[in-house]
């Protein structure tokens, strides 16, 4: 089974050390899809090099807007940072 990560706040120190650790273990751990899910509030920007991966997806928002994060939940395992 192929499977689908959220990590909401990922762009921050945590997430981009947890973004770096699920792509070097996706093959193992079976993962086609990571989203990372921000708004980044603190102009954080070295999560943007990872994101070239092509199993990683950047979305820019914003936690409180539950119109939009609903669209983003349909997957195994969410990481709330």
């Amino acid at each position: 089974m192929q499977m689908k990560v959220l990590i909401t706040g990922g762009a921050g120190y945590l997430g981009t050390i947890l973004l770096e650790k699920l792509i070097k273990s996706s093959e193992e751990l079976n993962i086609e899809k990571i989203t990372v899910y921000d708004n980044l509030m603190y102009k954080q920007d070295g999560i943007f090099p990872l994101c070239s991966n092509e199993i990683v997806d950047f979305v820019y928002g914003d936690v409180r807007d539950q119109n939009k994060l609903k669209k983003y939940l349909n997957v195994d395992y969410i990481f709330p940072l």
